[in-house]
């Protein structure tokens, strides 16, 4: 099996440089902690490494209440050189709690949004526990950070056994968890109470904002799921075993990479599977779960997936799961071109002719950073433009070479594309607009998007006042824009080639 091929040191340093150099510039908020010529990049090859912990959960789903009843056991290992006593736990959950968290600071908190986990018997072994909450010292209400203080100090290569019982009300979805409108549909992402990231005797802790969520670290999951019978489910996992029992199905799972356990919940969907076959002659299950609206875009949907896989398979090395799940959601949620280890959600539009390349160069990013999001572990926020930025870069390269030069087009009501630059509109509607298939190049898709943020705060603003496009522009686009500059510069591909 091939190594992954991560980019040159050379080459690397210098699109780092450049990133900083793109990015950083004197903030007028006094809190933003700026990047420093001095940063060095603290990230680590997960290829092959070692699972730090295991989670085991016991689910009872119960459509019609939307609430979960969870028994969940953690194994955590101490793989470090330096020894702990205390246990950080991301609570994800939480941040829905009241409108009181980091994650609504620039967002009215609606109460459909509603949720967190009521926590039962806690144990560390087989002692009585529980779980504290780390104060932020600005947003008193925010619970999405805990701790628990352990009865022992867990020395490097020993392990902690914590067990956690809780219930929690499923709202209705913003961003990717939650029920959707209508009620058809429900995603189950970052759900789950997980151990964020131990790296060099600390602990990676902070409070989960919009834009950015503590990390956890590789680990393997065991699940037995108990659900209504007439639900079609899509996981993260793998489905080991299936069984009916009183109108419920008792389903097994289980994953054994990746950093959380990701359900999706359908009334009604239309499931195929596609096989991809390795060099080396390993299958790899693509599920494509399609609601029954978007049929017509199955032959789009498994082109771009076989291409993708082939791209990057070639300069990459061989895709890190055996498992890959598409999950179209509805269009009525936040839920879209979300990615998770091995699992990607994604949205058909009603109308999407071909030469727009929707969804197909969304679903090509998504499926790159399968590979940089869970090969590589990020240790810090300066970082993170490696997991977007880079798969950005690639989807680039991707339709580029299957799929050629898209068409420019512009929208009339939101989701009819027209042929053709839309130069001046009111309330959706085109005023000055000129008709005709003008073409463009992949790498230059988001060069307006660069531009509309090219003052935007660094990816370390820590006011967390930061909007999602404004992030975005940060983590995805100046990043891909820099490196397709480095490409262009020292020679077509020559960035891919070595």
């Amino acid at each position: 099996m091939k190594n992954l091929l991560i980019i040159p040191l050379l080459i690397f340093l210098a699109l780092s440089e450049a990133l900083i150099d793109s990015i950083q510039h004197n903030s007028k908020l006094s809190s933003v902690r700026q990047i420093n010529n001095t940063h060095k990049t603290k990230a680590t090859a997960l290829v092959n490494s070692p699972a730090i912990s295991t989670y085991n959960f016991q689910i009872a789903y119960k459509s019609s209440e939307r609430n979960l009843q969870v028994k969940q056991k953690i194994i955590w290992r101490n793989l470090t050189s330096k020894k702990t006593n205390i246990i950080y736990l991301g609570l994800p959950a939480n941040s829905f709690l009241n409108g009181n968290s980091i994650y609504f600071v620039s967002q009215e908190f609606d109460k459909k949004w509603e949720s967190g986990y009521e926590f039962g018997e806690i144990k560390e072994g087989k002692n009585n526990s529980s779980i504290k909450y780390a104060e932020h010292k600005i947003y008193k209400g925010d619970k999405s950070l805990g701790f628990i203080e352990l009865n022992k100090t867990i020395f490097p290569g020993d392990s902690v056994e914590i067990i956690l019982n809780y219930k929690m009300k499923i709202p209705q979805g913003t961003e990717n968890f939650g029920y959707s409108k209508g009620g058809n549909f429900c995603l189950l992402a970052n759900w789950h109470p997980y151990i964020i990231q131990f790296h060099d005797g600390k602990w990676l802790s902070s409070h989960r904002s919009k834009i950015y969520k503590p990390k956890s670290e590789n680990s393997e999951f065991y699940a037995t799921l108990m659900v209504d019978d007439k639900l079609q489910i899509a996981s993260s996992a793998e489905e080991i075993n299936n069984s009916s029992i009183n109108n419920s199905q008792s389903i097994s799972f289980k994953q054994d990479k990746g950093d959380a356990l990701v359900f999706a919940f359908y009334s009604d969907v239309h499931k195929t599977e596609l096989k991809y076959i390795n060099e080396s002659g390993s299958e790899i299950d693509i599920p494509i779960c399609l609601l029954p609206e978007n049929e017509r875009y199955r032959p789009r949907i498994e082109s771009i997936v076989t291409n993708t896989l082939d791209y990057l398979t070639q300069h990459f090395g061989f895709y890190p799961f055996r498992k890959l799940s598409l999950v179209n959601v509805p269009d009525n949620t936040n839920f879209g071109f979300k990615s998770y280890a091995s699992l990607i959600t994604f949205y058909c539009d009603l109308f999407s002719p071909k030469a727009i390349q929707k969804p197909e160069n969304d679903i090509a990013r998504m499926i790159c950073k399968q590979y940089f999001q869970n090969y590589i572990n990020i240790y810090s926020v300066e970082d993170k433009w490696i997991e977007e930025g880079i798969p950005t870069y690639l989807s680039s390269k991707v339709m580029e070479k299957y799929y050629g030069r898209p068409l420019i087009n512009f929208y009339l009501a939101s989701y009819v594309p027209i042929y053709g630059l839309n130069l001046l509109s009111y309330n959706e509607i085109p005023i000055i607009y000129t008709l005709n298939e003008f073409y463009y190049s992949s790498k230059h898709r988001d060069v307006p998007q660069y531009y509309k943020y090219i003052d935007s705060n660094p990816i370390t603003d820590s006011t967390h006042f930061l909007d999602s496009e404004n992030y975005k522009a940060n983590l995805s686009i100046k990043p891909a824009l820099i490196i397709n500059s480095v490409d262009n510069s020292i020679g077509e591909n020559l960035v891919i080639k070595s």
